[in-house]
Protein backbone atom coordinates (compact mmCIF):
# COMPACT_ATOMS: atom_id res chain seq x y z
CA UNK A 1 0.00 0.00 0.00
CA UNK A 2 1.05 3.54 -0.34
CA UNK A 3 0.85 6.63 1.79
CA UNK A 4 -2.36 7.82 0.12
CA UNK A 5 -4.41 4.47 0.78
CA UNK A 6 -3.31 4.25 3.92
CA UNK A 7 -4.64 7.58 4.88
CA UNK A 8 -7.98 6.89 2.87
CA UNK A 9 -8.12 3.54 5.24
CA UNK A 10 -7.64 5.74 8.45
CA UNK A 11 -9.99 7.98 7.35
CA UNK A 12 -13.04 5.23 6.53
CA UNK A 13 -11.77 3.58 10.29
CA UNK A 14 -12.17 7.05 11.47
CA UNK A 15 -15.60 8.10 9.87
CA UNK A 16 -17.11 4.26 11.34
CA UNK A 17 -15.46 5.20 14.93
CA UNK A 18 -17.45 8.19 14.54
CA UNK A 19 -20.76 7.07 13.87
CA UNK A 20 -20.96 4.42 16.34
CA UNK A 21 -19.32 6.75 19.12
CA UNK A 22 -19.71 10.06 18.10
CA UNK A 23 -18.45 11.28 21.41
CA UNK A 24 -15.91 9.68 24.26
CA UNK A 25 -17.51 10.94 27.33
CA UNK A 26 -15.85 9.37 30.85
CA UNK A 27 -18.92 7.31 31.49
CA UNK A 28 -18.81 5.75 27.73
CA UNK A 29 -15.12 5.38 28.67
CA UNK A 30 -15.93 3.60 31.84
CA UNK A 31 -18.31 1.54 30.19
CA UNK A 32 -16.10 0.16 27.32
CA UNK A 33 -12.58 0.45 29.15
CA UNK A 34 -13.01 0.59 33.53
CA UNK A 35 -12.14 3.30 35.32
CA UNK A 36 -9.04 4.87 34.78
CA UNK A 37 -7.61 3.11 31.53
CA UNK A 38 -4.21 2.75 30.73
CA UNK A 39 -4.74 3.52 26.83
CA UNK A 40 -0.99 3.82 26.17
CA UNK A 41 -0.84 0.07 27.01
CA UNK A 42 -4.24 -0.75 25.52
CA UNK A 43 -2.86 0.83 22.10
CA UNK A 44 0.05 -1.21 22.37
CA UNK A 45 -1.62 -4.10 22.80
CA UNK A 46 -3.67 -3.68 20.31
CA UNK A 47 -1.89 -2.74 17.42
CA UNK A 48 1.92 -3.43 18.58
CA UNK A 49 3.11 -6.90 16.70
CA UNK A 50 6.21 -8.93 18.15
CA UNK A 51 6.72 -11.25 14.89
CA UNK A 52 6.73 -9.49 11.06
CA UNK A 53 3.90 -10.00 9.41
CA UNK A 54 4.73 -10.38 6.19
CA UNK A 55 2.86 -7.34 5.37
CA UNK A 56 4.33 -3.83 5.86
CA UNK A 57 3.30 -1.84 8.98
CA UNK A 58 2.26 1.61 8.06
CA UNK A 59 4.14 4.55 8.76
CA UNK A 60 2.54 6.84 11.14
CA UNK A 61 4.37 9.52 11.38
CA UNK A 62 3.62 10.35 7.39
CA UNK A 63 -0.01 9.46 8.18
CA UNK A 64 0.01 12.01 11.00
CA UNK A 65 1.52 14.62 8.98
CA UNK A 66 -0.66 14.07 6.11
CA UNK A 67 -3.73 14.90 8.23
CA UNK A 68 -1.91 17.66 9.70
CA UNK A 69 -1.32 19.56 6.65
CA UNK A 70 -4.97 18.96 5.07
CA UNK A 71 -6.19 20.98 8.59
CA UNK A 72 -3.68 23.60 7.94
CA UNK A 73 -5.60 24.27 4.33
CA UNK A 74 -9.26 23.82 5.87
CA UNK A 75 -9.76 20.21 5.67
CA UNK A 76 -11.61 18.66 8.42
CA UNK A 77 -8.68 16.50 9.31
CA UNK A 78 -7.48 17.51 12.90
CA UNK A 79 -9.70 15.17 14.93
CA UNK A 80 -8.18 12.28 12.74
CA UNK A 81 -4.70 13.27 13.32
CA UNK A 82 -4.95 13.75 16.88
CA UNK A 83 -6.01 10.16 17.10
CA UNK A 84 -3.00 9.02 14.76
CA UNK A 85 -0.87 11.13 17.14
CA UNK A 86 -2.09 9.47 19.93
CA UNK A 87 -1.10 6.25 18.42
CA UNK A 88 1.85 7.07 16.98
CA UNK A 89 3.43 8.72 20.62
CA UNK A 90 2.38 5.54 22.14
CA UNK A 91 3.85 3.19 19.42
CA UNK A 92 6.75 4.89 18.31
CA UNK A 93 8.53 2.79 15.60
CA UNK A 94 7.17 -0.41 17.08
CA UNK A 95 6.03 -3.34 14.58
CA UNK A 96 2.65 -2.66 14.07
CA UNK A 97 0.19 -4.60 12.51
CA UNK A 98 -0.78 -4.24 8.83
CA UNK A 99 -3.10 -1.28 8.15
CA UNK A 100 -5.62 -3.83 6.85
CA UNK A 101 -6.15 -5.79 10.09
CA UNK A 102 -9.18 -5.39 11.91
CA UNK A 103 -7.10 -4.01 15.35
CA UNK A 104 -6.41 -0.91 13.55
CA UNK A 105 -10.87 -0.30 14.42
CA UNK A 106 -10.10 -0.89 18.30
CA UNK A 107 -7.25 1.39 18.12
CA UNK A 108 -8.68 4.05 16.41
CA UNK A 109 -11.74 4.36 19.33
CA UNK A 110 -9.10 3.94 21.97
CA UNK A 111 -6.76 6.85 20.60
CA UNK A 112 -10.20 9.06 20.38
CA UNK A 113 -10.80 8.01 24.04
CA UNK A 114 -7.51 9.17 24.64
CA UNK A 115 -7.63 12.44 22.83
CA UNK A 116 -11.02 13.10 24.82
CA UNK A 117 -9.15 12.79 28.11
CA UNK A 118 -6.58 15.66 27.34
CA UNK A 119 -4.15 13.72 26.47
CA UNK A 120 -1.19 12.54 23.67
CA UNK A 121 -1.43 16.12 22.32
CA UNK A 122 2.31 16.84 20.93
CA UNK A 123 2.96 18.75 18.25
CA UNK A 124 6.00 19.10 16.10
CA UNK A 125 7.71 22.74 15.44
CA UNK A 126 8.35 21.88 12.05
CA UNK A 127 4.84 20.76 11.62
CA UNK A 128 3.48 24.21 12.95
CA UNK A 129 5.82 26.17 10.65
CA UNK A 130 4.99 23.99 7.55
CA UNK A 131 1.23 24.46 8.44
CA UNK A 132 1.66 28.29 8.94
CA UNK A 133 3.38 28.86 6.01
CA UNK A 134 0.65 26.74 4.42
CA UNK A 135 -2.19 28.77 5.83
CA UNK A 136 -0.41 32.42 4.30
CA UNK A 137 -0.14 30.95 1.12
CA UNK A 138 -3.84 29.87 1.20
CA UNK A 139 -4.98 33.26 2.34
CA UNK A 140 -3.00 34.93 -0.52
CA UNK A 141 -5.16 32.74 -3.05
CA UNK A 142 -2.74 30.05 -3.89
CA UNK A 143 -4.43 26.78 -4.37
CA UNK A 144 -2.69 23.15 -2.20
CA UNK A 145 -3.30 19.86 -1.25
CA UNK A 146 -2.30 16.84 0.10
CA UNK A 147 -0.58 14.00 -1.69
CA UNK A 148 1.68 11.97 -0.03
CA UNK A 149 1.86 13.24 2.92
CA UNK A 150 3.33 16.80 1.22
CA UNK A 151 1.98 19.73 0.26
CA UNK A 152 1.25 20.22 -4.21
CA UNK A 153 0.40 23.22 -5.36
CA UNK A 154 -2.60 23.07 -8.11
CA UNK A 155 -2.18 23.28 -11.63
CA UNK A 156 -1.30 26.89 -12.71
CA UNK A 157 -0.42 28.07 -9.04
CA UNK A 158 3.11 27.51 -8.49
CA UNK A 159 3.76 29.89 -11.81
CA UNK A 160 2.17 32.95 -10.07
Amino acid sequence: MNLDSDVAVIRSLYAESLAATSVFDHDTIVARWGERPNFPKLLQATVVRTAPTGKPSPHLPSIRQHFRLEEAIGLPSRDVAKAVNAIFHVTGILQLAPIDDSAWREAIDLARAYVSEGLAEVDMWWEIATCEAARRLVGIGYVLRVIDGAYQFENGHLER
